[in-house]
């Protein structure tokens, strides 16, 4: 599986995590309602969420003081495939339920040592932590990026020029373009790609989709009282609930 960063991924979150008056202020916000693409949106935002968390965790760190390498994570998230329709799956939900489990006991067992920068058991948990983000991270931006690419071709109208479509397909990657290509066109070819794309892939719940959200109520509890003692502004008492 590749694991390169994919390049919408974006570094203006790594800016939000250091700002000391916005950083926990978005990583405690609620996603707004939106016109057209609500559910999208929302996602994105949780995705933005884990990114300015792991951010927060790395800056908190420093991994790079010892060039320590990130410990491999407790869920190894395969790269999304192209799905329409998915609902989830319930030993997928289950092994994530697990590793959440095993998270949060992990945390507990470090008690006040957590953000200690001279504990090694503590170290290796937050990077190992801030990378289990970023597998995350990886296989939801896939995944948006075809819901996002699929609204962009609606806008094209009903016949569309091949050209145009293409290129606009390409904005994915070739790889990606053609996994939509190959599950989406059901036929109808390029029509089939902008409705069944977008309506299939939108619709789906990925069992990781459940997980990404537990995973951010995670880490803005370990998060919220360390940022405050570096000098955030810190989150009011709606916000955490």
């Amino acid at each position: 599986m590749n694991k390169e960063p994919l390049p919408f991924m974006g570094t203006h979150v790594a800016n939000f995590a250091q700002n000391k008056r916005v950083g926990l202020e978005l990583l405690f916000s609620s996603a707004q309602e939106t016109h057209g693409l609500t559910e999208v949106s929302k996602e994105s935002f949780l995705n933005d969420q884990l990114q300015i968390a792991r951010w927060m965790i790395l800056h908190f760190v420093e991994p790079l003081r010892d060039q320590q390498r990130m410990p491999e994570p407790w869920r190894d998230v395969p790269e999304w495939r192209v799905q329409i329709m998915e609902r989830p799956d319930h030993a997928e939900l289950a092994s994530f339920e697990e590793a959440l489990g095993q998270m949060h006991n992990e945390a507990q067992a470090l008690e006040g040592e957590l953000w200690n920068p001279e504990n090694e058991d503590a170290r290796t948990f937050l990077l190992r932590l801030a990378n289990q983000i970023m597998e995350c991270v990886r296989y939801t931006n896939r995944r948006l990026a075809a819901i996002k690419v699929c609204a962009r071709l609606s806008d094209l109208g009903k016949d569309p020029d091949p050209v145009e479509f293409e290129a606009e397909m390409m904005t994915v990657g070739p790889k990606l373009a053609l996994e939509m290509v190959e599950r989406c066109s059901m036929g109808m070819g390029m029509n089939g790609i902008m409705v069944v794309g977008y309506l299939g892939i939108k619709n789906s719940r990925p069992a990781l989709r459940i997980f990404a959200g537990h995973l951010l109520l995670f880490v803005r509890e370990l998060l919220a009282d360390e940022a405050v003692k570096r000098g955030y502004t810190g989150p009011t008492r709606d916000d955490k609930a």
